[in-house]
């Protein structure tokens, strides 16, 4: 927490909001609390960014303070998708690291989405998305278990945790797929296109289909327990050659795909 308020707070009265923040929020669901703003220092100039759980903090520490994703920093990407935005930190770093893509911003979440498009509209590239991502385009029904990160498609199976909790909510939520968000970037035939992925298991059945990965040039996300497949690294092995993809050494409970081959 207080590392989180030295490295994100724009001077002392800031740093003593953000630290404020996480205490306050500390036993609180979402909805529970209206968001407020802090004013954080990410990238190159002081920026408002809103919160309304402890989850959205949490975010700002793994992407901001650990690095979470630092091993796509750089490159020369045309489009990078931001899968699972949450309310914005990662779309942000996003935007900071690659300075001429478009950021595409993708969160289902209808509580979520709103503080994502106020967090990020500072930043001409990132265009917000309100969806999921699957495998064809339509609607399905989104399950949320109290923090922000937490969402799923209720289609997925739940842990015995979620089940003695019972979902908060039930939200009907539109489905889109990466062709899809590809084809609304209006890029040129041979870009290059990032993505992000932190899609609480709703990852698996995209990694397992090449054709929904046709155009990805390179993949970095996070692996959930939810739809996982009995052995997920020798399945990370195989599936990530069959999608014409190399597979880059990443930290436990990552994978790290880039592009080898185009798929005929």
């Amino acid at each position: 927490m207080l590392k989180r308020a030295r490295v994100l707070g724009d001077g002392y009265y800031d740093q003593a909001r953000i630290a404020a923040a996480g205490w306050g929020l500390r036993l609180r669901r979402r909805g529970a609390v209206r968001p407020f703003c802090l004013n954080l220092r990410l990238g190159v100039k002081p920026t408002p960014y809103w919160v309304c759980d402890l989850a959205q903090l949490w975010n700002l520490d793994e992407i901001w303070v650990a690095q979470e994703y630092a091993p796509i920093a750089g490159g020369n990407y045309d489009l990078v998708l931001d899968l699972g935005a949450n309310v914005g930190a990662a779309s942000i770093w996003l935007h900071e690291q690659h300075q001429n893509a478009q950021i595409v911003a993708v969160e289902p979440d209808p509580l979520t989405a709103p503080l994502l498009l106020r967090n990020t509209m500072p930043f001409d590239r990132i265009r917000v998305v309100q969806a999921a991502v699957g495998l064809q385009e339509g609607q399905a029904e989104l399950q949320s278990y109290g923090l922000s990160w937490g969402s799923h498609i209720s289609s997925r199976e739940i842990s015995p945790a979620q089940a003695q909790r019972g979902p908060v909510r039930s939200s009907t939520v539109n489905v889109t797929t990466i062709p899809a968000l590809i084809r609304a970037a209006n890029l040129d035939g041979d870009a290059k296109v990032l993505a992000k992925v932190d899609i609480e298991g709703s990852e698996w059945p995209l990694l397992r289909t090449p054709d929904a990965l046709r155009q990805v040039s390179e993949i970095y996300g996070e692996t959930h327990p939810l739809g996982a497949p009995v052995d997920p690294d020798r399945f990370l092995e195989q599936a990530s050659v069959a999608a014409g993809f190399q597979q880059i050494p990443a930290r436990r409970t990552f994978f790290h795909w880039r592009r080898q081959c185009k798929l005929g």
